[in-house]
């Protein structure tokens, strides 16, 4: 797990100032890999390798280097902690470059693969695999990676680079090109911004609408203009003047058509419980300690009992502690680390430690998101514990159907077909809505006044956060909105369709953006044995299967997994891993003193009181005042030109 950088020079393009704009990214990189640095700058003159792990070592080809590049790296130590898992890393004849960030979780079998076709390896990392099955096979060595990954691999000879990016995008990469036809890419979009090659960070225009309908930046949306990401499965090719991307993978084409037929209960439980287990040992590979973060809930918990099953050693749990609230999950994850014997640990989050931490929770965003301050603090307490990797149940709900998204939204969707049918319904039924009691009102009345007329685009109005009306109140008439619906996919699987938008456009944009960001803030790897292409298909191919009345299909298939949980966790409703934002909120927004400007803007500005004053009167959820507060923070910073 590191940081990875890299400038590529357009074709012609002096090299002057390309070595000390790659120093600045390396800079901004330095709490993804606390190890160690390496950075290569290659030149017409030769190439020149500079290192913190040993003294500058010069390398020379004088003939090849068609232009200047440089390739850097952080590194956070993890397989092979000595000398030979050092980055950026060559070929044996010096042509291919690699700078890699993730962990490749097979590679001792691809090792033995090469070596067997006398492939000479001389280190036991999993990056020297990586590259040699490059240089073998190109872009079809990505089929054979079980893991998330990120990599770059610059061609000496042909002076052309490589960017790859894993099936789900748990690692992240990001591209730009500046005026003069340069290439970067970074792990983070920070980095980019660090070079000093694109000027001031400016935010792009469609990011302030787009965070604020869903609490964060859509596939295709960043924050910053001039920085795009690499999406989830695919590649991508640069030869100095173009940059060609293709995609290798998808989760559409990897479900495919589930089998029409029911799996029994028994049997789905079985395939669940065999492809968790098989995963959790394959994300267990590490040359160093793994822990679990561990709630009171099923995911975590199925992740831990896994490891227990297949790991004999100790194992390091942490669970977060919310003293005298209704989330304070720490009996139930108590039990889950007694029962699997481990070393437990929990962290204790008070309403003053959330304060003290929020300038330092904004200075690790790289982009704008509602979410991620549970996984910065919890994440901070592992890597000072001594830890660094650790597992999570990240993914369960969106594989596994976890969410009401799964059951509400087809009902929706069928509901609000029908009304489309009649002339005027849709419009009548919003206004009833709009009179309800509850939270969710003005979402559900914008749904029927505008039905989508595909599945995805019921879900994409089902999670909003804001409607598009309330986005136009807070930023002006004219704030620019894409459209949610699409291509109709309402043939496919219903629920495999609900699963694709979960793992695509939210588990994606979202929940793996920001576990990579805050746990990477801290020098700390997270792994997900759920969110693993070998599990989802596994699961597609067990086919659907039957549910209990009142339970979800996640509670269904676990109870059928023989044992492998206690039955409080199998009896409990659903909680998710939260803050108690709400009670901090409501301290903050209804006092007299607000702790800092953003806080104050959402009590003082007219476009904010309503969402706030339909929050303190309890019609409203807490995470539409955190996301205005987010907002407010990083637009007061974009506004005086400072980067995110």
């Amino acid at each position: 797990m590191c940081g990875i950088l890299g400038i590529i020079g357009g074709v012609g393009q002096s090299p002057v100032g390309l070595p000390a704009a790659a120093v600045r990214m390396r800079d901004a990189l330095a709490h993804r890999g606390p190890d160690g640095w390496g950075l290569a700058v290659f030149e017409r003159d030769g190439i020149e390798e500079r290192s913190s792990a040993a003294p500058p070592a010069y390398r020379v080809r004088l003939e090849h280097a068609s232009r200047a590049a440089v390739f850097g790296h952080h590194r956070l130590a993890i397989i092979d902690l000595s000398r030979g898992g050092h980055q950026p890393r060559a070929t044996p004849d010096g042509r291919f470059w690699i700078t890699y960030n993730g962990e490749i979780y097979n590679y001792r079998e691809l090792r033995a693969e090469l070596a067997s076709a006398g492939v000479r390896l001389d280190s036991e990392s999993d990056t020297e695999v990586l590259l040699a099955l490059y240089v073998r096979d190109g872009p079809a060595c990505l089929d054979r990676l079980r893991g998330m990954f990120a990599f770059a691999v610059w061609d000496d000879e042909d002076g052309m680079l490589f960017l790859a990016r894993d099936r789900f995008g748990i690692k992240p990469l990001y591209h730009a090109q500046t005026p003069d036809g340069a290439l970067l890419f970074a792990s983070e979009p920070k980095a980019i911004t660090a070079s000093g090659l694109l000027g001031a960070a400016t935010p792009a225009p469609d990011a302030a609408p787009a965070f604020l309908r869903w609490g964060y930046l859509p596939p295709g949306v960043t924050w910053h203009q001039r920085t795009r990401p690499i999406p989830p499965g695919h590649w991508a090719r640069w030869d100095g003047r173009t940059l060609l991307v293709e995609r290798w993978w998808s989760v559409a084409e990897a479900v495919g058509e589930p089998p029409r037929r029911t799996a029994g209960l028994a049997e789905a439980g079985t395939v669940v419980r065999d492809a968790l287990t098989a995963s959790v040992r394959a994300h267990l590979v590490s040359d160093v300690p793994v822990g679990v973060f561990l709630s009171g809930g099923l995911d975590s918990t199925a992740v831990l009992a896994a490891a227990r099953e297949v790991h004999a050693g100790p194992i390091r749990t942490f669970t977060v502690v919310f003293p005298g609230t209704s989330l304070d999950e720490s009996a139930l994850a108590r039990a889950a680390a007694d029962r699997c014997d481990t070393d437990h640990a929990e962290v204790s989050v008070t309403a003053d430690r959330f304060l003290a931490s929020l300038d330092r929770f904004f200075e690790a965003m790289n982009e704008p998101t509602a979410d991620g301050l549970n996984t910065y603090l919890v994440a901070q307490a592992a890597r000072e514990a001594g830890l660094t990797v650790v597992m999570s149940g990240l993914g369960g709900d969106e594989l596994l159907g976890g969410y009401d998204s799964f059951l509400r939204v087809p009902r929706l969707h069928r509901w609000t077909r029908g009304l489309r049918s009649i002339p005027g319904a849709g419009r009548l039924a919003g206004r009833l809505v709009t009179r309800l009691p509850g939270r969710r009102g003005p979402k559900l009345a914008a749904l029927l006044v505008d039905p989508p007329s595909s599945l995805a685009g019921t879900w994409r109005r089902y999670r909003a956060l804001f409607t598009d009306a309330e986005v136009r109140a807070l930023l002006g008439p004219d704030a620019a909105l894409p459209p949610v619906d699409t291509v109709s996919r309402d043939r496919v699987d219903p629920f495999w369709e609900i699963a694709r938008c979960e793992i695509e456009e939210f588990m994606t944009p979202q929940l793996l953006r920001d576990t990579d960001v805050f746990t990477m803030a801290w020098g700390l790897e997270l792994r997900t044995p759920f969110v693993d292409h070998a599990m989802l298909t596994a699961v597609a191919l067990a086919g659907r299967w039957p549910r209990r009345r009142g339970e979800s299909f996640k509670q269904t298939l676990f109870g059928a997994m023989g044992g492998l949980l206690p039955p409080a966790h199998l009896a409990r409703r659903k909680q998710g891993f939260v803050l108690p934002l709400d009670r901090w909120l409501r301290s903050i927004l209804a006092g007299p003193h607000p702790p800092d400007d953003a806080f104050a803007a959402l009590t003082r500005e007219a476009r904010y009181r309503p969402v706030v004053e339909r929050f303190l009167s309890g019609r409203a959820h807490w995470s539409r005042p955190w996301a205005l507060y987010v907002f407010e923070r990083l637009w007061g910073r974009a506004r005086t030109g400072s980067a995110v």
